[in-house]
């Protein structure tokens, strides 16, 4: 069996180099030219590809770039539109509070009027209180009714509805300066 395979072996060499070709000269040139110019070829189109690989670049740099300032400018936007809501708010918070101020310094003026209406019909009422006693007071003297010490009693009366009148008329006065400064 070694044998057979030997003897295979030898013969297949045999055969191969009997039918070999001789690869000539101009085979090996065309084979070279052939070959340059596939490397020029794939150079040119290798070159071809850097430069558009390299102007893909720049266009996404570019597009990044826009992307970037656009983003920027909506930033500034959403910014100013921030800046233009709190102002608004600032504004309105404002005009509230003087609003409430307003209304307090009316009510302030209201209360004041008031208050001098008040004071001036308390004022009216005792002085008609006092020319009421005061005439009764003078009827029952001119009968002849009343004792000294009757007449003492009317007219300390009569004394204290004039001190409580002096006190409103000053109240008056009082209240008519603060309505005049309130307004």
């Amino acid at each position: 069996m070694k044998i057979k395979l030997i003897l295979t072996a030898v013969l297949l060499a045999s055969f191969q180099t009997f039918f070999a070709q001789e690869i000539g000269t101009e085979a090996a040139i065309e084979t070279t030219l052939a070959t340059d110019s596939i490397k020029s070829a794939n150079s040119a189109l290798y070159l071809e590809n850097q430069k558009m690989e390299a102007q893909a670049r720049v266009e996404a740099e570019k597009s990044l770039k826009d992307k970037l300032k656009s983003e920027k400018q909506a930033l500034k936007e959403a910014e100013k539109r921030e800046k233009d809501q709190k102002n608004l708010e600032k504004d309105q918070k404002r005009l509230e509070k003087e609003k409430r101020k307003f209304e307090k310094q009316q009510n302030k003026i209201e209360s004041r009027e008031k208050s001098l209406r008040k004071t001036k019909n308390k004022l009216e009422k005792t002085q008609k209180d006092l020319s009421k006693n005061t005439a009764k007071f003078e009827r029952k003297k001119s009968k002849g009714k009343l004792s000294a010490i009757q007449i003492e009693k009317e007219n300390i009366k009569i004394s204290k509805l004039q001190i409580k009148i002096k006190r409103l008329e000053q109240d008056v006065e009082q209240d008519a300066k603060r309505l005049n400064r309130a307004r």
